[in-house]
């Protein structure tokens, strides 16, 4: 799917991304990352490993 360019825009700018996941414990757990583009695909930097 092409991203559109609103989205590209928002990508591009200086925000960060949420990402919210339910843990095996059934809590939430929200991180605060960056964000980025490439060849139609959103990249979320996280390390292996991470619970996020």
């Amino acid at each position: 799917m092409k991203l559109r360019k609103h989205v590209i825009e928002l990508i591009e700018a200086k925000n960060f991304a949420c990402f919210a996941t339910i843990g095996k414990d059934n809590h939430p757990h929200v991180t605060i990352t960056w964000i980025d583009h490439e060849n139609d695909l959103i990249l979320i930097n996280t390390a292996e490993n991470r619970i996020n």
